[in-house]
């Protein structure tokens, strides 16, 4: 979980995710940098009205290799950098640790998350979004327990967002995942005016053995992914380490029948010609 100053280190994954997930919101004056810096338009549209201060980002991590299918909640690596940005730390006296969860280095982010407080029963969730190569594991459920077991932490009993009505595939996930529609509540239209409304506002009801059954049940499964994902590395690599070895052995055979074969010529008398 990061704040809004942490995210930003992460700007060009985020914004990688985002375009492939919402490309109908993808907006060239932030790549122009028409608005000032583009990463600031780019995190502007994306905390929209919300206050970016306010807003938590959870990332969804592959720790090692960029191409596996399953990652490990524990694996990330967690360093001790000093937060120089805090009164006092001139000259490294003073200093505050604090934990960093995700090494930048060897870390590639292909999910996130971002949610908000909303006022006093619910939190808000603003984004969800896996990149496209990742879906279909269960990532996106991951990601909306892990913000779930967030806003139960932080006393929430539901969390509420709201999705494009004409959106109907991503209205049907959220309520595979137990989400509900909120009657009374929509976006633009749906009023008094008779027309269709545009946005559908949809809840999560929860508790807090809810919220802990459900995201073990997350991590312990792609731990499990995670583990037959390495038996699968362990036999590519077997069997690569097996054909290599046949290749070196019908090489060696090739060259010692070789050899045989110029011995004997030279044993006859070198090159064949013809006789009168």
């Amino acid at each position: 979980m990061l704040d809004s100053a942490e995210v930003r280190a992460h700007v060009e994954d985020v914004r990688r995710i985002h375009d492939a997930c919402f490309p109908d919101d993808v907006d060239d004056e932030d790549a122009a940098g028409a608005f000032g810096h583009p990463d600031d338009a780019f995190w502007d549209r994306l905390t929209a009205c919300h206050d970016a201060d306010d807003v938590l980002w959870f990332l969804l991590v592959d720790a090692g290799d960029p191409d596996a299918r399953a990652l490990d909640p524990d694996a990330a690596t967690r360093r001790r950098v000093e937060d120089a940005s805090r009164p006092g730390t001139a000259n490294g006296e003073g200093a505050e640790d604090r934990i960093e969860t995700i090494n930048e280095k060897k870390s590639r982010v292909v999910g996130f998350a971002a949610a908000t407080r909303y006022g006093v029963k619910c939190a808000y969730g603003m984004h969800l979004a896996v990149a496209p190569r990742y879906r279909g594991v269960g990532y996106g459920a991951w990601l909306m327990r892990e913000v779930q077991s967030w806003a139960c932490s932080e006393g929430y009993k539901q969390m509420q967002a709201s999705v494009d009505a004409k959106n109907k595939r991503l209205i049907a996930y959220y309520e595979s995942l137990g989400a509900e529609r909120v009657a009374g509540l929509s976006g633009a239209g749906g009023s008094a005016g008779g027309s269709a409304p545009t946005v559908v506002r949809i809840a999560r009801r929860f508790d807090e053995a809810l919220c802990a059954r459900e995201l073990r049940s997350s991590r312990e499964r792609h731990r499990y992914m995670n583990e037959l994902h390495r038996e699968s590395e362990g036999e590519i690599k077997n069997r690569k380490r097996l054909l290599l070895g046949a290749l070196k052995s019908f090489v060696a055979s090739a060259l010692c029948f070789a050899a045989a074969a110029i011995a004997r010529r030279r044993t006859t008398g070198g090159s064949t010609g013809v006789r009168r």
